[in-house]
C-alpha cells in the first residue's frame, strides 16, 4: 500500500511539473472565445516637432583655464521667448573665484582651485515653460 501511494504522488508531481500553464479566454456571452484576442504592437508616439524649441550651447565648454586667469563661459541659446531663468541640480559647487549669474547663464570670475567642474543646468524659457538640460564642464590648471 505504501508503495502505491508513493508512486502515486510521484506521477502527480512529475506531470504536474511537465504541463504549461494555459490561458483560457472566457466570454460573458458564450462561455468561451475561439481564439485569443491579439493586442497590436505598440508603436512609439511620433516626435514632437516644435521649431521654437529651446536649444543651449556653451561655445567654451570643456577648456581650460588658467588658475587666478579670468574667465567666462556664456552660452547662445536659440527658441524660446528670449526670457530664461537658470537652475542647478543639487549637489553643484563651484570652485572659488567663480559666480555664475542665475539670470544670465554666465560663469566668470577667476578660479582659484585646480579640478574638473561639471555642473547640471536647467534652462526654462519663462513664458512658454519649456525647458532644457545642459552639462558645463571646464577644467583649472
Amino acid at each position: 500500500m505504501r508503495r502505491t501511494t508513493i508512486a502515486i504522488i510521484a506521477a502527480l508531481i512529475t506531470t504536474t511539473a511537465m504541463a504549461e500553464p494555459r490561458i483560457v479566454w472566457r466570454s460573458s456571452t458564450t462561455g468561451t472565445i475561439p481564439t485569443p484576442a491579439t493586442v497590436p504592437p505598440s508603436q512609439p508616439p511620433s516626435p514632437i516637432d516644435n521649431p521654437d524649441a529651446i536649444s543651449i550651447e556653451y561655445e567654451a565648454n570643456g577648456r581650460t583655464f588658467g588658475i587666478g586667469r579670468p574667465m567666462t563661459l556664456a552660452p547662445a541659446i536659440s527658441g524660446g521667448s528670449g526670457r530664461y531663468e537658470f537652475a542647478f541640480a543639487a549637489g553643484n559647487t563651484f570652485p572659488v573665484g567663480i559666480v555664475f549669474n542665475s539670470a544670465t547663464g554666465i560663469f566668470s570670475g577667476s578660479p582659484q582651485e585646480r579640478g574638473d567642474f561639471s555642473f547640471n543646468l536647467l534652462v526654462r524659457d519663462k513664458e512658454s515653460g519649456q525647458y532644457v538640460t545642459a552639462v558645463v564642464r571646464f577644467l583649472v590648471v
